[in-house]
């Protein structure tokens, strides 16, 4: 752990009392005058950090940042998140998490960045990624499961986000199915899942959330404008990032232990239950074709049911759906 990590959780852990700078050399190890040249770093960084002759130094406000430290303390204690790797810029979160996990990173291993590049959407689809506006992340999975079994992941993510997006900012936030969370049936989320398996097992999933936070109307590209949302736009506040980031990875570890513990079927109505697809006249373009039916809900691959006119059901694995009026 660096310095500066160190001294941010000091800081922290003396809450709202100052604490001195020979205190903080002492405990750290190093001289005042490196302490004060670690405060001013994270000054630099969007810390607000008090000082008083003859008292020290105290934390009296955090960045709303992807900063590691920032990151555990939103966090429960038995959080399953193994390891944190942020950036300020990045690519694609998913592209390092996949990399990472096939070097032997570690279940539960998160990569956060403040800015995606190249940010990746379903479909080949670019994700729009403004730096300092959003949550881009990606987690790696390790599940004991059967390849049939990963739009799983999916579903529990989505019903993580939607919940999640409700308990802090009361946002009435639904699912569209197969990875979009929408609130007004303008989209807020995006979820990509990708996996790596032999015949009989899953190696590694690698699960995409990318959430529009801060985005302001006016910063959207033309051809999101209408149809993209954020969490700023529709509650008309400003929101903690790092608040949201710990009820989603909080959420997402309920719906995940389901899926692992053969508890699919819960998570499955849940996720009926927040879906804004399910009971509706829709029409599906997959593989080249349209159908139109209903809705009718999962099966325990996560594929879309449509009950077609003809009273058969057909099982989307992927596609776009439109609900029609």
């Amino acid at each position: 752990m660096s310095i500066d990590e160190q001294l941010v959780r000091v800081l922290h852990e003396k809450g709202d009392h100052f604490i001195s700078g020979e205190e903080l050399a002492e405990t750290l190890g190093v001289t005042r005058t490196a302490i004060w040249n670690h405060i001013s770093r994270l000054r630099d960084l969007g810390y607000t950090i008090d000082a008083l002759p003859h008292h020290g130094y105290r934390l009296a406000g955090i960045p709303d940042k992807m900063l590691p430290d920032e990151i555990r303390n939103v966090l429960t204690a038995d959080s399953f998140v193994s390891k944190i790797h942020a950036y300020d810029r990045a690519d694609s979160t998913n592209d390092i998490a996949m990399r990472l996990a096939e070097g032997g990173a570690l279940e539960g291993e998160l990569v956060v960045a403040e800015q995606q590049l190249k940010g990746r959407g379903r479909l080949g689809r670019n994700w729009f990624s403004p730096k300092g506006s959003g949550l881009w992340l990606s987690l790696i999975l390790r599940p004991s499961l059967p390849p049939s079994a990963a739009p799983q992941a999916t579903l529990a993510g989505a019903v993580a986000v939607a919940k999640a997006i409700r308990e802090t900012t009361g946002c009435e936030a639904h699912i569209k199915w197969p990875n979009d969370v929408v609130i007004r049936g303008r989209k807020v989320c995006g979820i990509l899942t990708e996996m790596s398996s032999d015949m009989d097992r899953i190696r590694h999933i690698v699960l995409g959330i990318g959430v529009n936070v801060n985005v302001d109307a006016g910063a959207f590209p033309d051809e999101l404008a209408d149809i993209a949302t954020s969490l700023k736009i529709e509650s008309g506040r400003e929101l903690s990032r790092l608040a949201l980031l710990g009820a989603v990875i909080q959420r997402f570890e309920e719906g995940y232990q389901e899926i692992r513990t053969g508890g699919f079927e819960a998570l499955k109505d849940e996720w009926i239950s927040l879906c804004d697809t399910v009971g509706k006249h829709v029409r599906v373009t997959a593989e080249g074709r349209e159908l139109d039916g209903v809705a009718s809900g999962v099966d325990f691959r996560g594929n879309l049911v449509v009950r077609l006119p003809n009273g058969m059901s057909e099982h989307i694995i992927s596609g776009d759906v439109a609900v029609i009026e």
